[in-house]
């Protein structure tokens, strides 16, 4: 997406697994895995060599051996002291991965109702996040001093009052688990610097 760093958006070539009860052992494996991953879309997961949430995924298929790659082995595995097999496969997943110092882009939802609130934006129609005002730079303090006008130009940057509707660039500063079922996270950014600002209003 235009705006926001490489890498945000990536492919995974993931190795899973599921546990499942041995009274489904009469259904398709590779349709008990699609529920699998129907779990972890728009939840946040993580992995020992990626971490993110699943947008999507495709190319979804068992595989032998363990989760881990190692090849051989059966397509299950009967766990001892539990009453579950264990299915290993993989599938190619579209996950949102933002970092701590990347580049996004999200479109306004709300403006501050206080001086020292925030500006909350969605990123990707989905993701929540906040820019408060010590992360805001100052030319767009105007949303935060409600009923003082406009802003002004300064340094050839577009400037002025963040509209809803506005898309703005902003830098991830910190991402903060919430105790939700979706597992999710809220995005802390940052409104200041070359890379950030009002990329067009609505």
């Amino acid at each position: 997406m235009k705006g926001m760093d490489e890498g945000v958006l990536r492919m995974v070539d993931a190795r899973l697994t599921a546990e499942i009860h041995p009274s489904l052992l009469g259904r398709p494996m590779l349709e008990v895995a699609r529920e699998k991953l129907d779990l972890l879309v728009l939840q946040w997961h993580q992995a020992p060599d990626w971490e993110g949430v699943v947008l999507a995924y495709k190319n979804e298929k068992l595989v032998h051996g363990s989760a881990n790659g190692a090849s051989g082995g059966s397509v299950g595995l009967i766990l001892p002291f539990l009453p579950y097999v264990q299915i290993n496969f993989r599938a190619h997943l579209l996950v949102f991965a933002p970092t701590i110092g990347c580049t996004l882009v999200g479109t306004v939802q709300a403006l501050p109702q206080f001086k020292d609130d925030f500006i909350y934006v969605i990123v990707l129609g989905t993701f929540r996040a906040r820019l408060p005002r010590k992360m805001v730079d100052s030319i767009y303090h105007v949303n935060f001093d409600l009923g003082q006008g406009e802003g002004e130009d300064q340094g050839g940057k577009e400037s002025g009052r963040v509209k809803v509707g506005s898309e703005v660039q902003f830098v991830v500063e910190e991402l903060v688990p919430v105790e939700t079922r979706d597992k999710a996270v809220t995005i802390v950014g940052s409104m200041v610097g070359e890379r950030c600002g009002i990329m067009s209003h609505e």
